[in-house]
């Protein structure tokens, strides 16, 4: 962290780095909030060549190349085997897996904070040659279950895999939204992503407490009194959907109009027979639902470098989720929002630094054309952003500096590695 007068703010704010990600991200370790990100889906786009790096290399080799049969498919060393070519161009997609999953668990683990969250779009694809095992012509891979079942293996937990409908066909064969065309006629279309959503290995998170009678956040309990233990920030009031069976006092009710969440009101309705007890113990938050684990969110038109970002709308709800509005640059610990239920509105618990509270950080390491950034700056919070293509990152400030032309402080930085 860096002081200038009365400010203080992260050096990695607001910037993008041109920096290959499969190397050391050029970020202080936990010193980001919040990790959303699409990496380049397995065998979907060529990239170009500005976009080479090495895998499963001897550094101290004096490489020979042998090309495979598709130049796009890189090519590996006759001497220690590595591989250089395009991340997503793997000529095996078990190797794509196993680099993703490195790249994560390395340089993610290293850079987010204790309480912060790692969010990964990935798109499936089928195979389309080979015989052996799940590669299979025309076999679903399931890319996302595997790189999930792999980051489990390092010991990440999984807390949901989100599906994006990016178009639903209703049980009448009406349809909303819509997706890539495709020209398959023996199967049907894809037109659903999922996001994966992680939290850092047990080991590495630590707990912090909220009071929220005192509205106090700290790492270790402060005297007496009722806290709530959290070991990753999250605020889920943020995305509650609003209840459309209320009363006119703003009470949930069930089919026969009768409130819910109180002993007096129980009895009688479909849901309490079927759990065979009544509503003593059930309590509908007064923000709204849970919104699931479906989200409906048609994509955007685009014109620029980069043909697949994902919509704004669609980051900006997980960034309302995972990234807190306001964070402490001593500490690192967030400023809690929650309902009181007492006095009847939200209220904000924060640490005892008596430090100016900034915006958390949120960042993409493949950041393609800047929409989490995009995102961010909509939600109030700040970005960082690594892209190796050039002309990504050009396609990216020249968007933010459209949409938000006071950002006069966007840097670019850049970091490459000099290759053999």
């Amino acid at each position: 962290m860096t002081q200038k007068g009365n400010e203080t703010r992260s050096m990695s704010a607001n910037k993008i780095f041109q920096a290959d990600t499969t190397q050391t991200w050029p970020l202080p370790d936990e010193s980001i909030d919040a990790i959303i990100t699409s990496p380049p889906y397995w065998h979907h786009r060529d990239n170009g060549p500005t976009t080479t790096t090495l895998f499963d290399y001897d550094p101290q080799c004096q490489h020979v190349w042998k090309k495979v049969k598709s130049s796009k498919e890189g090519c590996f060393c006759e001497k220690c085997g590595g591989w250089k070519g395009q991340l997503g161009q793997e000529p095996d997609a078990a190797d794509y897996v196993r680099h993703l999953v490195q790249i994560f668990d390395k340089e993610a683990r290293r850079v987010l904070k204790s309480t912060g969250q790692l969010w990964i779009n990935l798109g499936d694809c089928f195979g389309k040659k080979g015989r052996r095992g799940w590669i299979q012509t025309g076999q679903k891979l399931y890319l996302p279950a595997r790189l999930a079942i792999g980051m489990q293996d390092k010991g990440w937990v999984l807390r949901n895999d989100v599906i994006w409908a990016k178009s639903v066909t209703f049980s009448t064969r009406d349809s909303k939204g819509g997706s890539m065309p495709s020209s398959v006629h023996t199967r049907f279309n894809n037109t659903h992503e999922y996001f994966l959503f992680f939290v850092k290995p047990l080991g590495d998170r630590r707990n912090y407490y909220v009071n929220e009678k005192t509205s106090v956040v700290a790492w270790d309990r402060i005297g007496k009194g009722k806290w709530e233990t959290k070991n990753y920030f999250s605020c889920l009031d943020n995305l509650r959907i609003e209840h459309k069976w209320v009363n006119e006092n703003g009470e949930r009710i069930d089919l026969y109009g009768r409130p819910m969440g109180s002993r007096p009101h129980a009895g009688g309705s479909p849901k309490q027979h079927a759990a065979g007890q009544p509503h003593l113990y059930m309590y509908n938050h007064p923000l709204g639902k849970n919104p699931g684990s479906v989200w409906q969110f048609n994509t955007d038109p685009f014109q620029g470098e980069h043909n697949s970002p994902f919509p704004p709308r669609l980051i900006q709800w997980i960034i309302r989720f995972s990234v807190p509005e306001k964070t402490c640059p001593k500490c690192g610990l967030p400023e809690e929002k929650f309902y009181d239920r007492t006095e009847k509105k939200v209220r904000f618990a924060r640490c005892q630094c008596n430090s100016i509270l900034q915006p958390g950080i949120v960042l993409d390491p493949f950041m393609g054309a800047g929409t989490t950034a995009i995102a961010a700056m909509r939600e109030n919070r700040y970005f960082s952003g690594i892209e190796l293509n050039p002309h990504y990152v050009q396609a990216a400030e020249k968007r933010l500096l459209t949409e938000f032309p006071e950002m006069l402080e966007l840097k670019l930085e850049k970091f490459l590695i000099n290759e053999k």
